[in-house]
């Protein structure tokens, strides 16, 4: 699970667990959902963020 910069797990407007974090590069940080994470990946990914997936955890 992905937990903000205060050690606290953020939820997304959808409400489910975080398990994405996207790092920006000014260092700020974005936590989504798996679908959600997915879903903006690209364009994250494309702004520079550093993507961190922990969606494997899912299946644990």
């Amino acid at each position: 699970m992905v937990g903000g910069s205060d050690g606290r797990t953020q939820r997304g407007s959808c409400g489910a667990q975080a398990y994405i974090r996207a790092v920006l590069p000014n260092g700020s940080d974005l936590v989504f959902c798996a679908h959600h994470g997915r879903e903006h990946e690209a364009a994250l990914a494309a702004a520079g963020a550093e993507i961190r997936d922990e969606t494997e955890k899912l299946d644990a």
